[in-house]
């Protein structure tokens, strides 16, 4: 087991969910959905950061980002739901615009030489950019739906993460040369291992990462640890496999021995977007909150005591439904001395019942003791109703043209209403532009006491915030 990470910083500057977040040297960058990134610079001789640099640009989410270089003499490249790409120069201003991408760009990733930029989006097709001139080299083949991950491998070739459960390998010239299938939902984030370069990490809304041979095509490891909640982003170094989780919990998988053990679990007070590495080791997180984190293994880097105990109060004082946990009858629960037996694996979760309170705790392995993450509240269904012969606790009636049927939505309590909608969208065949107004329907007429804790505002194909329709010749279908 290795030393524990423990929070060292945190970082306010952002009014928007932190979509992504990348390091730029000893700097880190984060991208909002307040539409800007902040360049936040460390301290000399302290565990903290300042804002350096605040980049406005963008008019629309900033919902991807990488960098190149140190902050002295590189550069950074940003994507947006605005369609457009970015490359800022050291200084933090536009030193050029790609433009090519019909809707929103939802992942970045460049070349070690920093020469070449993959960007995925969901106009369905990942394209290569030459970032010296601008000029995109290659569009791949349009998928059936959003890409919403693609990464350049060690050969050139490319990877790409589709909505459509499947991980593909292109060619340097786009010709398909394997697809991967594992995933039971969306694919989400694709990793690569540094010294491993034949290995290839996905994440899914089913709540796994799925190591992959790419060289043979097999699947190496299948990581099912996170309780069937979708793992949104995945991050890797040399010894760390991080992922994101809509659980509000960042997981630290070990990397170097092959077998992909977790060895910590790191509860936060929101759903978490995105994570990354330090150069000094550290790790960093973000998400719905609009908070910068980062952690350390370093003593010397530890935040103060009266920092960690607001920080667990914070984690403590959270509610989870009841349906996200199961239905409970709190009489049935051990009491609170269940808490002295110690856990059996890093990240084990137990519900007891506290003077009549049902609290759900977490076992912090590092600490070999029980975490408060929070209270568990009781919710009602209503009568279930169907659609197709499944049951649903609501059905509405959805309304696409005049003169035709309605179709029918079906939303379970303590779903995501975005999620819900997606799928509507995905099973009817509809436009992509009418998520918002859809889902904003459920969640008026659902009510507050029935959304999933993960319904925080944001839209399902990214991954992050919500993706409000702008102005259309098309009229959208009318809820009804």
């Amino acid at each position: 087991m290795s030393i524990a990470f423990r929070l060292s910083w945190q970082g306010f500057g952002h009014t928007g969910d932190v979509r992504a977040v990348t390091n730029w040297g000893d700097s880190i960058v984060t991208a909002s959905r307040d539409s800007t990134l902040i360049v936040w610079k460390k301290k000399e001789d302290s565990r903290e950061y300042v804002i350096d640099l605040k980049l406005v640009g963008h008019g629309g989410f900033v919902n991807s980002v990488v960098a190149y270089g140190t902050r002295e003499n590189g550069f950074l490249v940003s994507g947006s739901q605005d369609k457009n790409i970015i490359v800022w120069n050291s200084a933090g201003t536009v030193h050029r615009l790609f433009s090519g991408h019909t809707d929103n760009v939802c992942g970045l990733h460049i070349s070690a030489d920093g020469g070449t930029l993959v960007s995925s989006s969901w106009d369905k097709t990942a394209r290569v950019w030459d970032i010296a001139s601008g000029q995109c080299t290659l569009t791949l083949p349009a998928q059936q739906t959003a890409l919403w991950s693609a990464v350049l491998l060690q050969d050139s070739s490319i990877a790409t993460a589709c909505a459509d459960k499947i991980v593909r390998i292109f060619s340097p010239q786009g010709v398909l040369l394997k697809q991967f299938s594992g995933h039971s939902d969306a694919c989400r984030s694709l990793t690569k291992i540094p010294n491993q370069p034949n290995l290839l990490v996905s994440s899914a809304n089913d709540g796994k990462a799925i190591v992959w041979n790419v060289g043979s095509g097999t699947k190496e490891k299948e990581i099912d640890e996170h309780d069937g909640y979708p793992v949104y982003h995945i991050n890797a170094n040399s010894s760390f496999l991080l992922t994101c989780c809509e659980d509000k919990t960042l997981r630290i998988f070990e990397t170097i021995t092959g077998n992909w053990d977790l060895q910590q679990s790191v509860p936060h007070p929101c759903v978490l977007w995105c994570c990354g590495f330090l150069p000094n080791g550290d790790l960093v997180s973000a998400g719905t909150d609009s908070v910068v984190r980062v952690w350390t293994q370093d003593n010397s880097r530890v935040a103060p005591d009266s920092e960690i105990q607001a920080y667990d109060l914070s984690i403590a004082s959270q509610t989870v439904s009841s349906q996200m946990v199961g239905q409970i009858d709190i009489t049935k629960l051990p009491r609170v001395e269940a808490l002295n037996e110690p856990g059996i694996r890093p990240d084990q979760r137990k519900i007891v019942n506290n003077n009549g309170t049902a609290e759900i705790y977490q076992w912090i392995q590092s600490s070999m003791q029980w975490t408060k993450i929070g209270d568990v509240v009781n919710t009602e269904k209503a009568a279930p109703k169907t659609i197709d012969g499944k049951e649903y606790d609501f059905v509405f009636d959805v309304d696409i043209q005049e003169g035709s049927q309605p179709l029918k939505i079906g939303f379970n309590v303590g779903e995501d209403p975005w999620m819900v909608a997606q799928q509507f969208i995905w099973k009817n065949n509809l436009s992509q532009e009418f998520l918002g107004q859809i889902a904003q329907f459920v969640i008026r007429n659902v009510g507050a006491q029935n959304i999933g804790y993960s319904s925080r505002g944001f839209d399902p194909l990214t991954g992050g915030s919500r993706y409000v329709p702008g102005t259309s010749s098309r009229q959208a279908p009318t809820p009804s």
